[in-house]
């Protein structure tokens, strides 16, 4: 926001921010008490972590792995945020040499947000998902819930924006879910009626290394001995105010997996992160 100059009276910024037509006032209804953040000039920020691996020897190996997030803000304190995971390996086996994939999966997530205060929200959410090496052809989770933020700093309050020494948000969310799934291979499908317990953590720490975990626990409402959920971990270490190394963790568990196939997953992996 920009500073007032010395002369400004104080009747002047009264009516300033009470002017509708002033871009940067700040309303208040009642019943609720959210705030329009000051001084933001783009509502779109985000990140994008990308690792590439190719060793060509005895065995040729390639990897690819993408992580995005984004968040779109919107007015009245909405927001859309949206996320995308891509990892692909695969290897040379035999000779001639043929490739084997080892992994290939894709995760798209879609969320809409609609604050009811400065600490209250509700949600709607989309998860897509697809795993060819557990025999996952397509998963869907449909979820609808109410958020809190249990941790809220002050400035993310006016700049909506994680990004500074000290700044921190965590926010926790309940909700129903819908699962779909079906399997590769003639394998069958499944579909239940669940609940789905969510938390997101981010925080700024000294020289700006940052801590960004995402956890989501959906058991079946009809059997709570079935369960699907997935974590992802990421520690980013600035190499400028752009650009990050960071160490991620992605792992997921489904207790009723294809027939065959593993129950969890895990993926480790070195990043370059870029932020706008």
């Amino acid at each position: 926001m920009t500073a007032l100059p010395a002369n400004h009276s104080h009747a002047n910024h009264s009516r300033a921010n009470h002017n509708p037509n002033n871009p940067t006032a700040s309303t208040t209804n009642k019943g609720t008490s959210n705030t329009t953040p000051q001084g933001n000039t783009s509502r779109w920020t985000g990140r994008i972590n990308l690792n590439a691996n190719l060793a060509l020897s005895t065995q040729d190996t390639q990897s690819f792995f993408v992580e995005a997030r984004a968040t779109n803000k919107l007015e009245q304190g909405n927001q859309l945020d949206y996320s995308l995971l891509y990892i692909l390996s695969r290897q040379t086996t035999g000779d001639p040499k043929e490739y084997n994939t080892t992994e290939d999966r894709w995760t798209i997530t879609g969320r809409y947000e609609a604050p009811s205060s400065n600490r209250k929200y509700g949600f709607v959410e989309q998860r897509l998902e697809n795993n060819k090496l557990v025999d996952l052809a397509f998963r869907s989770i449909t979820t609808a819930g109410f958020g809190y933020y249990a941790v809220r700093t002050e400035n993310t309050l006016k700049t909506g924006k994680v990004e500074l020494p000290g700044d921190a948000e965590w926010r926790l969310n309940f909700g129903l879910s819908y699962l779909s799934e079906n399997y590769l291979n003639d394998l069958g499908s499944r579909q239940q009626r669940g609940l789905q317990f969510g938390s997101s953590f981010r925080k700024i720490f000294k020289r700006g290394i940052s801590v960004n975990h995402y956890l989501d626990f959906i058991p079946s409402l009809n059997n709570l001995a079935e369960y699907f959920w997935v974590s992802n971990l990421a520690v980013a270490f600035p190499l400028n105010t752009r650009t990050s190394l960071a160490l991620n963790w992605i792992s997921d568990y489904d207790s009723s997996p294809a027939p065959g196939a593993r129950k969890d997953n895990n993926k480790f992996a070195l990043t370059v992160g870029f932020k706008f």
